[in-house]
């Protein structure tokens, strides 16, 4: 079920937008009609019984726990028999968003104790929370400071009634059990927890987890061993109560743990006060789902199902980092939330502004007393003297003046110069200076970004420059690009022969492809305009690569190394060239000599090396490549999975990249239109490698899927346009799955006439052997 904006629930609550979705519930925002005050609304989306219990159960719990740290139920609804709880709405990030942030001790002390003050709540009313994770402790933001406010009590043991787990299930989140959870989560209880604030403080600390491994037998094995490395090590600056705190709470033994989160909260700090976070208020609200302002709603953070015992769990988009400068931080919002108590300097300045103000209006009065006075002057026989004249100079013949010093804001010289040289890292940083005040700058950081495979950072550049700008414009041409039109950028690029980014979105949409010999002609023109400039080898090895001649790519990057040794994007190119090349072996090699900086910031690195790995058949450089890939951004995991998802099915290992796709599928898309899109490719491939293996119900999940998502009408334009043309190509994949190929090749034939270049058409060509 999904509710519109402005759709009425209850008879008293208006749905406002999306917020989140998990793999059991949605979360909603909605007002109360009368009094004006915003709630979250979770409904259950699974099907079965036990999930309508459970979220019935979350709600009789977590209602009877009025606590400063606990998010509050505040009602029970029923929308078309399915049950929905209304609760406290919390305009602010998870926990998940700060792990790894670096936090002071100070930080980590208040958001620790206030944490452990809300378990404490529910231990002293019976409860066992038993999934407690970063991601299921939410911040407000209270009085000016931040609130840490534990929710979701889905799987808490109730001491009044009936327990629903089965002997041997273990409900939770892996990384969090404890060891006796691993086993059972029939007879957990309060000690249960502690481990899981140990495991959550631990992390919370270190910004890395105790006990992690891609496969679930040997993460069960690290936790009921207790095997870690010692909180101490990764975090010396601690506290010893902290250090202590955590590590008792760890014990295997839990006869050996704090009874109770009380008895750890009192180790972790001995202040019993309140505990609430002054200096981190600022980021929580900038943090916050209000605070966004090119999107409707930020999703909350959830974790969904894993699909692979290496498959990490599902992370929000995050903002792309700035680059280092040496500008001021921006100064945070000077709102200040509800209830924040009044502050006295603003009334003591207007009090000010307001002597001042009076103190220069006398001034003029007598000045104007003054004027009068003097004007009579002649009358009462006092002599005036008129100044002689002033001789001005003579005016300078033109072709002496001096040219105005110029005004405004500067170019992004130094982004420019970077992209003929094809120094994408550069591009994108410097570039990134000026997004704010110079119209070219997000198209160069969309090149860039899209170069290094940051496909998300390039189409939300190109959305903006797109709104920016009016018809024909580059960021227009682009945005048709992303739609699935290659025809504005041709004839753009004809008329435009000097224009670096655009002759690169050029070749990058022909190559590979049926017309990447079409893109000689842009390496011919960037030749005449740069040519020995390292962009135009780097068009020359692309495009050379692409059409299969090797030699003529290795001699291009031969050549770029010798105008500019070291130049890590000439280095990441020979790396692919060694892979198509069928030389693997190489491939380590050359990427060990990036520099650490350019490494981290390109997905290619580790597509990669684990492409490299499975060609050498390295099970081992396989698997850590893997364990990469759990700690990417999720608008990484998209590349990833998108480039790896082929390689895998190269190899014979079709059913693992199955798993790749259905778990980067898994990702949080909603209220995100450029996630939502890349939901939507990887929606396609897996339906296209289902053909491929026979299995026709995940192609008609996937088909389902893509239908349901053109159906959206919200977002630009690109994003409707293209998701359109996705579920026409699901469609298609349909078709071929049930047998029709005689329908599946004419929807093709009409596809193809009206994009002819379409990747995306490709999944539907292999399916029918063309």
């Amino acid at each position: 079920m999904q509710l519109d904006p402005g759709t009425i629930v209850g008879g008293r609550y208006v749905v406002e937008g999306l917020l989140g979705q998990g793999g059991m519930a949605v979360v909603y925002r909605v007002r109360h009609r009368t009094l004006g005050t915003a709630h979250a609304l979770k409904l259950v989306t699974a099907p079965s019984a036990s999930a309508r219990e459970r979220l019935l159960r979350e709600g009789r719990l977590q209602g009877t726990l009025v606590h400063p740290n606990v998010v509050t139920v505040t009602d029970q609804l029923e929308i078309a028999s399915i049950p929905a709880l209304v609760l406290e709405f919390v305009d602010g990030p998870s926990l998940a968003q700060l792990v790894g942030t670096n936090l002071s001790i100070e930080q980590l002390d208040g958001l620790g104790a206030g944490i452990l003050a809300g378990v404490a709540a529910a231990h002293q009313a019976g409860l066992v929370h038993r999934d407690l994770k970063p991601a299921n402790v939410l911040l407000a933001v209270e009085n000016g400071r931040a609130v840490p406010k534990v929710t979701d009590f889905g799987l808490a043991v109730d001491p009044h009634g009936e327990r629903s787990t089965r002997t041997g299930a273990s409900l939770g989140t892996p990384e969090y059990m404890a060891p006796e959870q691993v086993r059972s989560a029939k007879d957990v209880d309060a000690r249960a927890d502690v481990w899981g604030l140990g495991v959550l403080l631990y992390e919370l600390c270190s910004g890395r987890l105790p006990f992690q491994d891609e496969d679930r037998f040997a993460l069960f094995e690290k936790i009921t061993s207790g095997r870690h490395v010692p909180l101490l090590e990764l975090r010396p600056e601690l506290p010893e109560r902290m250090v202590q705190a955590v590590e008792a709470a760890l014990s295997v033994d839990r006869d050996q743990r704090p009874a109770h989160a009380g008895a750890l909260r009192l180790r972790w700090s001995p202040e019993t006060s309140e505990a609430r976070v002054d200096d981190l208020a600022v980021r929580v609200l900038m943090l916050a789902p209000s605070a966004s302002s090119n999107r409707d709603a930020t999703p909350l953070p959830t974790r969904a199902p894993q699909a692979a015992t290496w498959a990490p769990p599902p992370l929000t988009f995050a903002e792309r980092p700035q680059p280092p400068s040496s500008d001021p931080l921006p100064q945070p919002p000077s709102a200040l939330p509800p209830g924040t108590p009044p502050d006295l300097r603003p009334m003591l300045l207007a009090g000010l502004l307001t002597l001042l103000f009076g103190v220069v209006l006398l001034a003029v009065l007598l000045a104007v007393v003054v004027g009068v006075l003097l004007w009579d002057a002649p009358a009462q026989g006092v002599a005036v003297v008129d100044p002689p004249p002033v001789a001005l100079p003579s005016p300078l013949p033109p072709g002496d003046l001096e040219p105005p010093e110029p005004t405004g804001f500067a170019r992004p010289t130094k982004a420019i110069t970077a992209m003929t040289d094809a120094a994408f890292l550069t591009v994108v940083d410097e570039g990134s200076f000026f997004l704010a005040v110079d119209p070219e700058a997000p198209l160069l950081v969309a090149t860039g970004s899209e170069a290094l495979g940051e496909s998300y950072t390039a189409r939300e550049e190109i959305t903006k420059a797109a709104r920016a700008g009016g018809p024909e414009s580059p960021g227009e041409v682009l945005a048709a690009l992303l739609a699935g039109r290659a025809q504005p950028l041709d004839a753009y690029v004809a008329g435009h022969p000097g224009d670096v980014s655009m002759h690169l979105w050029h070749l990058w949409a022909l190559c590979p492809g049926a017309r990447c010999g079409e893109a000689q002609s842009d390496v011919a023109l960037l030749r005449a305009e740069w040519d020995g400039r390292g962009v135009v080898r780097y068009a020359e090895a692309r495009v050379a690569r692409d059409l299969g001649d090797f030699d003529a790519a290795g001699a291009a990057l031969d050549a770029w190394t010798r105008e500019s040794p070291g130049e890590p994007v000439a280095i990441l190119e020979r790396a692919h060239l060694a892979l198509a090349r069928g030389d693997a072996a190489a491939v380590p090699a050359l990427l060990k000599s990036l520099p650490e900086d350019f490494a981290r910031r390109t997905v290619w690195v580790d597509v990669l090396t684990a492409s490299s790995a499975l060609r050498l058949g390295d099970e081992v450089a396989f698997e850590g490549a893997m364990k990469q890939y759990a700690e990417m951004s999720a608008a990484r995991r998209f590349e990833f999975a998108r480039s790896m998802a082929p390689v895998l099915v190269a190899v014979g290992r079709r059913n693992e990249a199955d798993q790749l796709l259905d778990n980067a599928i898994a990702t949080p898309y909603q209220s995100d239109d450029i996630a939502g899109v890349f939901h939507a490719e990887l929606t396609l491939l897996r339906a296209g490698l289902a053909v491929g293996s026979g299995d026709r119900t995940v192609v008609e999940s996937c088909a389902d899927e893509l239908s349901e998502l053109a159906m959206t009408k919200d977002g630009f334009g690109w994003r409707r346009e293209r998701l359109s043309h996705l579920n026409l190509v699901g469609e298609g994949l349909r078709l071929v799955s049930r047998g029709n190929l005689d329908s599946a090749n004419r929807r093709y034939d009409e596809l193809a006439a009206q994009n002819p270049d379409s990747a995306d058409l490709r999944v539907l060509a292999r399916a029918l052997g063309r």
